[in-house]
């Protein structure tokens, strides 16, 4: 038998699903809908900014982010972790320019995940899960 994955069960995935079982013969396909189950979370952050000079600022902050997938549907595609962020960056403006650039540096926690994803297709994602986001931006305006 043939199987059809389909992850999240939100009304695209429900839509395509309806769709696949209207066209594929029951016979041969085996459809099963994932839902995530994806949690509102909650995050909190500090930042300050300090004027070096009129126009040159330098900024920090710190925060913490929860993990929004529950360890039911947790899966290897997203590693989601409750995370400790910290953000360095600055600036420079003149009456016409501005530049910005910062840096971010986010922190999971350590995970340990035991759960039933992907057994089903002979998977085992089972395991001890963690991650590490960077991120550098770079904001330059024009004033005109």
């Amino acid at each position: 038998m043939k199987k059809l994955v389909i992850l999240g069960a939100g009304a695209g995935g429900t839509m395509v699903a309806t769709k696949m079982r209207e066209k594929l013969d029951p016979k041969e396909w085996k459809i099963t809908v994932i839902d995530r189950d994806w949690k509102d979370t909650f995050t909190v952050g500090l930042g300050a900014e300090y004027r070096i000079k009129p126009d040159l600022s330098a900024r920090a902050g710190i925060g913490y982010m929860e993990a929004a997938i529950p360890e039911e549907t947790f899966e290897p595609a997203i590693v989601d972790t409750d995370k400790y962020a910290l953000s360095l960056g600055g600036g420079y403006r003149t009456e016409q320019l501005a530049v910005d650039i910062a840096y971010l540096a986010a922190r999971g926690r350590e995970r340990r995940v035991e759960n039933s994803v992907g057994k089903e297709f002979g998977l085992d994602m089972d395991g001890d899960y963690s991650s590490l986001t960077q991120v550098i931006s770079l904001n330059i305006s024009w004033i005109f």
